[in-house]
């Protein structure tokens, strides 16, 4: 479960004139993730290490350096939906294209994940010295791991697929946070439907206790 001290996810409310996209008028506090060097994971002595480790970066936290994936993706994704997509857009720009990136390391995680979960299955096949307590332990994991990468991968669509639709045309949005004005009412109807798709996402991802800290 998320962290208690991070805010909730905020679900948008659909006015006759805009969304109200917060509960208040501070935008959120956005995580300050840099870049790092990553270093080469510890080869692992036993069956059982290797099943426990699908969940790293996952369920459990580990060292930036370690967690290429995850936390390049946080890093991609932490800026997203500031409010300046609104206003610059070279910044909207670079956003989408974070996404684009993100996308792209979600995609190589989860076939890396497959990977690593097909070569346990195979010892899982051939070692019958392994108990049946690492055995069931493989089973919950590699079912936490791709309802993982499905929801991981969701939430860095929806907010692609919103990014797209702020891109056709910003300057029909007037932003008053926590209020974004869309005169236009189809408009304002797709908006809401993205950005609460969006955040819908989001609480999904924020289940994971390592991106319990990611605001869009």
């Amino acid at each position: 479960m998320p962290d208690g001290s991070y805010e909730e996810v905020f679900m948008p409310e659909l006015t006759s004139t805009s969304i109200i996209i917060d509960d208040d008028d501070e935008q959120p506090q956005e995580p300050n993730i840099g870049e790092t060097k990553f270093i080469k994971y510890p080869v692992l002595n036993s069956t059982n290490e290797r099943v426990n480790r699908l969940l790293h970066g996952v369920k459990t936290y580990i060292k930036p350096e370690l967690d290429q994936y995850g936390h390049e993706i946080r890093r991609y994704m932490s800026h997203v939906g500031n409010m300046e997509i609104f206003y610059d857009s070279d910044f909207l720009l670079e956003q989408y294209r974070n996404t684009r990136k993100a996308e792209i390391i979600a995609d190589f995680w989860g076939k890396y994940m497959e990977k690593e979960i097909s070569e346990i299955e195979k010892i899982m096949d051939t070692d019958e010295t392994l108990p049946l307590s690492v055995r069931t332990n493989f089973r919950q994991n590699k079912a936490v791991v791709r309802s993982f990468i499905m929801n991981l991968k969701a939430w860095v669509v929806a907010n692609k697929k919103f990014l797209e639709k702020v891109g056709e045309n910003p300057n029909i949005y007037e932003v008053q946070y926590p209020e974004v004005i869309i005169v236009i009412s189809l408009v304002r109807n797709d908006f809401f439907k993205l950005i609460s798709m969006r955040n819908s996402k989001l609480k999904d991802v924020r289940k994971y206790s390592p991106f319990a800290m990611m605001v869009y």
